[in-house]
């Protein structure tokens, strides 16, 4: 009975460990849209060097928020494109990816995407 008792102990704290390591593989972002426009986001691996596989693609509706995540793969990060109006928007000035100005982003970090005086799209990183 004693036995039977450890082996079950022992089992659900490897099943709660596996979990909480397969948990910390994935990083987690929040996209603040306060435009009135359409947010793109194309996310990528945060071991993705050249943002050369897209691992999903989402929209955030104008006054929406929502949170979204990626295969941060060891790297705690992900990858992000962002586009408005046609155009990319909240680009980095030193290229994370080759040929693009891709952002990176840390698990739990947020960003608000709002317009200023001039209808251009600002981006606050936090």
């Amino acid at each position: 009975m004693l036995i039977k008792l450890f082996s079950t102990l022992i089992l659900a704290v490897a099943a709660s460990v596996a979990l909480s390591l397969d948990a910390s593989a994935g990083s987690r972002f929040t996209v603040q849209n306060d435009t009135g426009k359409d947010v793109f986001v194309s996310i990528f691996s945060g071991a993705d060097q050249f943002c050369a596989l897209e691992q999903k693609s989402r929209r955030i509706e104008a006054g929406e928020t929502e949170t979204h995540g990626c295969t941060g793969n060891g790297t705690q990060r992900c990858r992000l494109k962002f586009s408005a109006a046609g155009k990319q928007i909240c680009k980095k000035q030193n290229n994370t990816c080759p040929l693009d100005s891709a952002r990176k982003m840390r698990n739990g970090e947020k960003v608000v995407i709002s317009k200023d005086e001039e209808d251009e799209f600002v981006c606050a990183f936090f």
